[in-house]
């Protein structure tokens, strides 16, 4: 996986999310856009991060914690997933 990823890495940079009841939307060097809740129908949370994704596609999205800059933060992003997705105790099935 190592590997694959740095394989990439001429297209890592930042990226800038902005979560909401309405979208998921997203801010990079090189575009913007937003994606519905429905892209991501099930998440689960580790101790470092939360996971977002789409069993049909395999799609996923990580955050990670310390993205959010507080711990208010945090717990409005949980109460947002218990809205807009499904907890998942596995990330692939």
């Amino acid at each position: 996986a190592f590997q694959q990823w740095r394989a990439h890495a001429g297209y890592h940079g930042w990226q800038r999310w902005s979560l909401s009841d309405l979208a998921l939307e997203f801010n990079t060097c090189d575009e913007h856009g937003s994606l519905p809740w429905n892209s991501y129908p099930r998440y689960k949370e580790t101790r470092w991060s939360f996971i977002l994704w789409n069993p049909s596609n395999a799609a996923w999205l990580l955050l990670p914690k310390k993205a959010f800059a507080s711990d208010d933060e945090r717990r409005y992003f949980r109460d947002l997933l218990a809205r807009q997705s499904r907890p998942s105790r596995w990330f692939f099935g």
